[in-house]
């Protein structure tokens, strides 16, 4: 949940940021200053994050999950992976750490950085501006095309009973 509430608040940031508030908070004042890059910019972040969030919370709240003592399987699966390359070593929950750390560098730093950036420009768009606006758009939805075939293609094979198939169908 960390990581996609702080994209979400990372977006919000972005949008605030620079902004003048000594006057107090005036919505007329921001609307007429923050451009419609940032309007973009900080949209992206929040329906990228509260997608996430919401996402993650229903399917918790759905399937009680939340109230188990199990990791979650990126996690197991980083553990399973470092004690079978690493025999004898006790150092699975410090690498563990230095995982969480480089996602939570990702999302506050790598992340953040260009939202910053593009919600301060006062230039005129460009065209390259454009350009990845339409990348977004298309990545996004390809995206969404390939998770749905993904699961489509995991509902069938439990269906079907089969374990261990990999999905190379569709975009896969």
């Amino acid at each position: 949940m960390a990581w996609p509430t702080g994209i979400a608040i990372s977006g919000v940031y972005n949008y605030y940021k620079g902004q003048d508030f000594s006057a107090g908070f005036d919505l007329k004042y921001l609307q007429n200053k923050v451009s419609w890059k940032a309007e973009i910019v900080t949209f992206i972040y929040l329906f990228i994050g509260l997608r996430m969030l919401f996402g993650g919370l229903f399917y918790w709240l759905v399937t009680g999950e939340w109230k188990s003592n199990v990791e979650i399987q990126r996690y197991q699966y980083g553990r399973e992976k470092y004690e079978k390359h690493h025999k004898g070593k006790k150092w699975a929950n410090w690498n563990m750490q230095v995982e969480i750390f480089g996602q939570s560098f990702s999302v506050y730093a790598l992340l953040t950085i260009p939202g910053i950036l593009i919600c301060n420009d006062t230039n005129p768009t460009t065209t390259l501006e454009i350009i990845g606006v339409c990348m977004w758009v298309s990545s996004y939805v390809i995206e969404n095309v390939a998770d749905k075939q993904k699961f489509m293609f995991i509902r069938q094979k439990a269906e079907a009973k089969v374990k261990g198939a990999v999905c190379n169908i569709g975009l896969w």
